[in-house]
């Protein structure tokens, strides 16, 4: 029963992806702003799709501070962040 709710949510968090993502063709590049390859082609996504804010666990990248116009924030500080906006009554 268990397993049967997970494909459920599974299914249905993947329904949400294909209508509510956004396919993002990265047409410029960053180099040697993160530790790994693999991190500055996130940050050069993040960059392309006009980001505020790059949530990662990835505490490596939350010590390289700003880059541009986008904050890193781990998931903690991103709904900390999204409180605030609610409470506030706005939105960042």
């Amino acid at each position: 029963m268990i397993l049967a709710d997970l494909a459920v949510q599974f299914l249905g968090s993947s329904i949400l992806l294909q209508v509510e993502a956004t396919l993002i063709r990265i047409t410029t590049e960053v180099h040697g702003v993160a530790t790994h390859h693999e991190d500055d082609l996130v940050i050069a996504t993040a960059e392309l799709a006009q980001a505020n804010y790059l949530v990662t666990g990835d505490r490596k990248l939350r010590e390289l501070g700003p880059f541009r116009r986008i904050t890193f924030l781990s998931p903690r500080e991103f709904l900390d962040l999204l409180q605030i906006a609610t409470h506030a009554g706005g939105t960042s």
